[in-house]
């Protein structure tokens, strides 16, 4: 007899959570492959389908301050790749800002 949580972990390249293995096991997937009577592949097509059920309509943001401060992060880091590449074409019109491209080195298009 295989071990069936450990197929399905094999399977899927992730450990099985408690929860979902326990549902799983409730409702009688887990016994129908131990009896050959299901593949371990049909057990995974259960588990995404209660996965995705259980997924909210909502964003993951909305209520995961982790996932929020990754994705403030993301833009501040957009923002301010934005904002260099503004400076440096600023540097390119006549009479722009002296922009540094590296230490002790100014960009300006009347070369000054």
């Amino acid at each position: 007899m295989i071990n069936v949580r450990q197929a399905m972990a094999a399977a899927w390249r992730r450990p099985v959570p408690d929860q979902l293995w326990d549902y799983l096991v409730e409702k009688g997937y887990v016994g129908e492959v131990e009896e050959d009577r299901m593949p371990v592949e049909d057990l995974l097509d259960q588990a995404r389908q209660v996965l995705a059920a259980a997924r909210p309509a909502t964003s993951p943001a909305d209520g995961n301050d982790v996932v929020r401060q990754a994705a403030g992060a993301a833009a501040a880091a957009r923002i301010d790749a934005l904002s260099a590449i503004l400076r440096r074409l600023g540097a390119n019109r006549p009479g722009g800002p002296k922009v540094p491209v590296a230490p002790d080195v100014y960009l300006r298009a009347d070369g000054i």
